[in-house]
């Protein structure tokens, strides 16, 4: 099902769509139940590191940047709602991570580009 569909529609008490599979949707809110009940922990899952996935094409990228960015500002909001030193710190080291991944998938979509 994962290879299947590029975009997930949530039914529950809303609709919600989500710009990938369904393990992305389900990683998606689950995340965001986690800064909802302003407890933020670090991720268990992680998204998949660039270097991992040298034959992606440009729209495959586009997907993977805009998941890593989509997780960064989850990241944020957790940030933003902890006063923890611990979690900050570790918080603030996967969105480094992330940033970093992120760098890693446009360097690649240049080259794809060129």
């Amino acid at each position: 099902m994962n290879r299947l569909f590029s975009k997930t529609y949530w039914l529950d008490d809303t609709t919600e769509i989500f710009h990938g599979s369904y393990q992305y949707a389900a990683e998606k809110r689950h995340a965001r139940s986690i800064v909802e009940s302003a407890a933020p922990t670090p991720r268990a899952t992680r998204t998949p590191v660039a270097g991992k996935h040298p034959a992606l094409n440009a729209g495959e990228l586009e997907q993977q940047i805009q998941q890593l960015e989509d997780e960064v500002a989850l990241l944020d909001t957790s940030l933003a709602a902890t006063h923890d030193y611990e979690v900050l710190t570790t918080l603030f080291s996967e969105r480094e991570q992330l940033v970093s991944q992120i760098d890693d998938f446009y360097e690649k979509l240049l080259a794809v580009d060129h």
